[in-house]
């Protein structure tokens, strides 16, 4: 997966970055984006990150593939999607209720 092997070179040059402290390295996910620090912070064997924060992200991460499984999961629950009265879109929906399926979630004690 060419994602992975970019996102594991950054870690890499960061690590060895004279002005980085490379054993206090963090990785911030914000939307969709947490579903890539959740999967680097645990089954990465090259990233060891000191910190994991995702904000506002999913719940559901399929354990079986990546950001393709990911997308798919939300394109098969669109229709759960709807709008407020000031046309906002609310995705809750698509990821509730929360799975009960182990291989759905990931195993953060990793």
């Amino acid at each position: 997966m060419q994602h992975v092997f970019l996102l594991q070179t950054a870690y890499k040059f960061l690590q060895k970055h004279p002005k980085i402290l490379g054993s206090r390295i963090a990785m911030l996910g914000l939307s969709l984006g947490t579903s890539v620090t959740l999967k680097m912070a645990v089954y990465s064997d090259v990233m060891k990150l000191r910190c994991a924060v995702c904000i506002n992200g999913s719940h559901v991460q399929p354990m079986d593939g990546f950001l393709n499984e990911m997308l798919n999961y939300f394109t098969e629950h669109w229709r759960n999607i709807h709008f407020t009265k000031d046309n906002e879109a609310v995705w809750r929906d698509i990821l509730l209720p929360i799975p009960t399926d182990l291989s759905r979630k990931v195993d953060v004690s990793n």
